[in-house]
């Protein structure tokens, strides 16, 4: 096969691909056009369900809040789908701090506490006055809702509080 053909051959792929890269789009903005329909409507019904008035708040202004404990649901995810639940940390330290490397301080400054020492350090002196590895958790997923617990960053970072919270 010769260049030109490879060549021809690469460019009818892209034009094909291009076309269903608009496609798909086309159908996102469908999709969207739709949600936004639709999303009225079910405030309408929910509220007519609840014997509110006709005219519904959207979902963003309504000020709801419900105690999950309350309700029987667990705040917490199920701890053992994440590594560093089973996975058996280093030996036992009195001090958090103690078990984390300065590289590893660095990257989980920049990485999950904001770039603020302070911040890092306020949340190590917490978790040493913690007595269960489930109560540091639930309070670092109150404190912290961005972090991703199965990244990475977070399992070395687990790895280090479970060394004082077994």
């Amino acid at each position: 096969m010769e260049t030109t053909d490879i060549i021809n051959e690469l460019r009818a792929e892209i034009a094909a691909l291009s076309a269903r890269i608009d496609e798909l789009e086309k159908q996102l903005a469908d999709n969207e056009e739709l949600a936004d329909a639709v999303e009225p409507a079910m405030d309408i019904e929910d509220a007519a369900d609840t014997g509110a008035v006709a005219e519904a708040e959207p979902a963003a202004a309504l000020d709801l809040d419900i105690e999950i404990d309350k309700h029987g649901a667990s705040p917490l995810p199920d701890l053992h789908n994440f590594q560093w639940m089973t996975d058996m940390p280093g030996s036992e330290v009195a001090n958090i701090i103690s078990g984390i490397s300065l590289n590893d301080r660095v990257l989980f400054i920049n990485t999950l506490f904001r770039e603020d020492p302070g911040l890092f350090q306020s949340t190590i002196t917490s978790l040493n006055g913690m007595k269960s590895i489930e109560d540091a958790v639930a309070w670092l997923i109150e404190r912290f809702p961005e972090w991703n617990l199965g990244s990475e960053v977070v399992y070395r970072f687990m790895m280090a509080v479970r060394r004082k919270l077994r």
